[in-house]
């Protein structure tokens, strides 16, 4: 299984890292990005089952990355992340305000793991 992280708060990516590397140990794999940028970078070779991204992400837009996880890797789990409390409606799977319990992201992970099978 694999996962892409996209927030600018490294703090938060590293708690959702070992939190997910806790939970499912070996079974995933796990990348990270910081900008917008750097997310479209990542899915050129790593198409996710599973996306957590900041609405937020510096002076960029998470949700402009949604067309591009969908044109990589049509089946991934799309889930947006905001310290808002509305949710956006960009054509993500699901919507975590923050702050997001732990069992949130690994109730995705699961759930992607039944949409790939």
């Amino acid at each position: 299984m694999k996962i892409l992280i996209v927030d600018d708060n490294g703090d938060l990516r590293l708690l959702i890292k070992n939190a997910l590397a806790s939970f499912f140990g070996e079974t995933v794999e796990i990348r990270e990005a910081s900008t917008v940028s750097e997310a479209r970078l990542a899915l050129a070779d790593f198409p996710p089952d599973v996306v957590f991204s900041d609405v937020n992400i510096g002076n960029d837009f998470g949700p402009d990355l949604v067309p591009d996880f969908r044109a990589r890797s049509p089946h991934a789990l799309v889930c947006l992340m905001s310290g808002k409390a509305e949710p956006p409606n960009h054509g993500a799977d699901r919507f975590f305000p923050k702050p997001v319990k732990i069992a949130s992201f690994r109730n995705a992970v699961l759930e992607a793991g039944t949409r790939a099978a």
